[in-house]
């Protein structure tokens, strides 16, 4: 009646708090350095302690820093993006990297004499030293001159720096050496020697581009002159006249000619249009409301408004005196009159503007005439002035050139005399107050910073080949064994662990309630795998790797959990530990003193629990129990007649190994769990348990975290 058994039948899990995920916290972490906190205080004091002999043994450095400008614009921008702008700032890196070329460090070694410095023999260097001791290799043997430059400039070249101030073109030159005024002296000739070497390349540069440039000047000159005189001798045949914009004569008169030509036009459509009017006025008896302004004539707008009035006083005296009456008849002579005036005025401004029309007329048709003649030159001329303009541009190309060339040479000249560099030193070298090398706080902080991470890396890696058991996930994906429960380590204010649970205190402590969910657990797993219908007392086996009391101490508190809900439990201890500690064995029980046990009663609320142990009468208490069950006969009848008798029997047995019918005897139990301590059992042993197929090795049903330091699911 294994689980193990039930389980392969029903093809179900049993339940248990390992079905969730796995989860870390900082107590986990909190709990690995403890573990491994003595690997970690030795890595550190011995990694520490290194670093601080490495600091105490190493001679000192000193460093000094000079500051150079270099003055040209050297941000360019040399990429465009719909996010981005990429600048380019090769010149500033270019000097960088020219600091630390031959051309500047030769002149400061021969200046310093830095061949006869003994900092700068190499016999002498650390790396030599180290490279003769590793290798054995023989004493460097004498160099010859040039041998011995190069050397001692690799030497200096490895004690200088060079940085550049963010994107800035500011470069910053230090120089290490273990004497400081040494130091500033070295940093300092390295920045005259730049200055020096930037002038000296545009003082070359400058006779160099002077040179080519005198050449190519007088080359361009003559050129230029001879595309200047084909173009006037060009001109000249073809009796071109341009305006220097670009336009030539006749390109003017055109556009003059025809804009006069616009202009006449119009004033033909202008008088025509007045000219018309004027006339069908005259042929429509001369209306004064519909004739139009003359302009230039007053008079007639005078007569104009005196025959008006006159047409009103007449149509007024008509009504009063009558049409034949002699004031009438005198008014309409009088109105007659200022018509006949009119029609003069009339007359006289129509042939006026009839003249003035014949002209305009003239005008537009000899404008017309001048205009048709230009444009029939043009086209004479069209291909003589598309060649002058191509000479003119050659030219004037020619002209730019030359004059670009003699700016150029100008300023080559100049620099010649007087050559300007790019660069300037801002601030020099000082003589350091202070060492920078070795910085002893820093050297031993990374040492034990270096030394805590060794001893973290080797508690990991221990950890990894040394797994200990503290998560249900853990078991799960090695053996695929269920957890039963978790059950944590028993404290009194905040104190030591008492040994068994005392009834009526701790009832709702959250080890008594971890209790309380460990047998609900194993209840409904054993019960899950038996046959439905069987109404028998469950009979319970737990065992363990070790001979601690966890596994003693559980077994014991769970008997006076189950029996405090009134039931009595049968506690079968048969391990070579004392099961609770206090205990009166002295007590008569005719059916287990016939099976060569005795025990002892513990109340336990309304319930009671029976203790049982084999009896040995001449060994002290603490040893009572079996180191082997050789006696499987009498703890079968001892099992049967506590099924009578009791509604649980729980088997306390001996630890894993120790007991080699363990198999056999777990044919009497209903289930088998052992008891592993939270990160004191090696996952080792358990996975061996588990998978193990040698004759007699149990068969585990699952499994009980004791002393956990919480709740852990998953």
């Amino acid at each position: 009646m294994l689980i193990q058994k039930g389980m392969e039948e029903t093809g179900r899990r049993p339940p248990g708090p390992a079905d969730e995920g796995e989860y870390l916290t900082i107590g986990d972490v909190a709990r690995f350095v403890l573990r491994n906190l003595l690997l970690i205080i030795l890595c550190t004091i011995l990694f520490g302690g290194l670093a601080l002999y490495y600091a105490r043994s190493s001679p000192e450095q000193f460093t000094a820093r000079a500051t150079i400008l270099i003055d040209r614009d050297q941000t360019q921008i040399a990429a465009v993006s719909s996010n981005t702008i990429t600048l380019a700032t090769a010149p500033v890196d270019d000097d960088l990297q020219l600091i630390l070329s031959d051309e500047v460090l030769l002149p400061v070694v021969e200046r310093l004499d830095l061949l006869s410095d003994p900092d700068f023999d190499p016999q002498r260097s650390l790396t030599s030293r180290i490279k003769a001791l590793v290798l054995s290799r023989p004493p460097m043997q004498a160099l010859n001159p040039e041998q011995d430059m190069n050397v001692t400039m690799a030497i200096l070249r490895g004690k200088l720096t060079v940085r550049r101030v963010g994107q800035s073109n500011v470069l910053h030159v230090f120089t290490r050496s273990q004497d400081p005024v040494k130091s500033a002296d070295i940093t300092n000739a390295v920045a005259n020697s730049f200055i020096e070497q930037e002038m000296e390349a545009k003082a070359t540069a400058a006779r160099r581009g002077s040179a080519w440039l005198s050449n190519r000047l007088e080359e361009v000159r003559v050129i230029a002159n001879r595309a200047a005189i084909n173009l006037a001798d060009f001109k000249s045949r073809n009796e071109l006249v341009d305006f220097g914009d670009g336009r030539f004569l006749n390109e003017q008169q055109l556009v003059q000619i025809n804009d006069q030509l616009m202009g006449a036009r119009a004033t033909l459509r202008g008088l025509d249009a007045r000219l018309s009017t004027l006339e069908s006025a005259l042929n429509n008896g001369l209306d004064p409301n519909r004739l139009p302004e003359i302009p230039n004539n007053p008079l007639v707008l005078n007569l104009r408004q005196q025959i008006v009035a006159q047409q009103a006083l007449l149509r007024d005296l008509s009504s009063r005196f009558g049409e034949d009456a002699v004031v009438t008849r005198s008014a309409t002579q009088e109105l007659d009159a200022l018509f006949q005036q009119l029609r003069g005025e009339v007359e006289r401004s129509s042939q006026t503007l009839r003249a003035e029309y014949d002209a305009a007329k003239i005008t537009e048709e000899s404008l017309a005439a001048e205009l048709e003649r230009i444009i029939r030159e043009q086209r004479d001329k069209r291909d003589a002035r598309v060649e002058f303009q191509e000479l003119e541009s050659q030219s004037r190309a020619y002209r730019v050139m030359y004059e670009t060339l003699l700016q150029q040479y100008m300023r080559s000249v100049q620099l010649e005399s007087f050559p300007v560099t790019d660069a300037r030193i801002v601030s020099r070298a000082s003589v350091p107050l202070s060492k920078s090398h070795p910085r002893t706080s820093l050297i031993v902080l990374g040492g034990m910073t270096f030394g805590v991470l060794l001893g973290l890396a080797g508690g990991l890696i221990r950890l990894l080949f040394k797994q200990r058991i503290e998560r249900p996930s853990q078991v799960a994906r090695k053996t695929g064994l269920p957890c039963m429960g978790q059950i944590p380590r028993r404290r009194v204010m905040g104190f030591k662990t008492r040994k068994t649970l005392q009834l009526g205190d701790d009832r709702n402590s959250k080890y008594a309630l971890a209790l309380r969910e460990l047998w609900s657990s194993l209840k409904a797993t054993v019960q899950q795998s038996l046959p439905k219908g069987r109404n028998q007392p469950l009979v319970l086996g737990f065992t363990a790797f070790d001979l601690g009391d966890a596994a003693n101490t559980v077994t014991a508190d769970l008997c006076q959990v189950v029996a405090a809900r009134g039931d009595r439990v049968l506690y079968i201890s048969a391990r070579p530990v004392e099961p609770i500690p206090g205990l009166d064995f002295e007590q008569e029980y005719d059916w287990v003193e016939d099976l060569n046990f005795d025990a002892a009663t513990l109340p336990a609320g309304s319930g009671e629990v029976v203790v049982v142990a084999p009896a040995q009468s001449q060994a002290p208490a603490a040893t009572r129990g079996l180191t082997s069950l050789s006696r499987i006969a009498e703890l079968e009848r001892l099992i049967l007649h506590g099924r009578q008798e009791f509604s649980t029997i729980i088997v306390d047995l001996p630890q894993i190994g120790a007991a080699p019918e363990l198999r056999e005897l777990q044919q009497l139990l209903d289930g088998l769990f052992v008891i592993v301590r939270y990160g004191k059992t090696d996952m080792a042993d358990l996975v061996a348990a588990a998978e193990s197929t040698e004759p007699g090795a149990p068969v585990l049903s699952g499994y009980v975290i004791a002393q956990a330091r919480r709740a852990r699911r998953g």
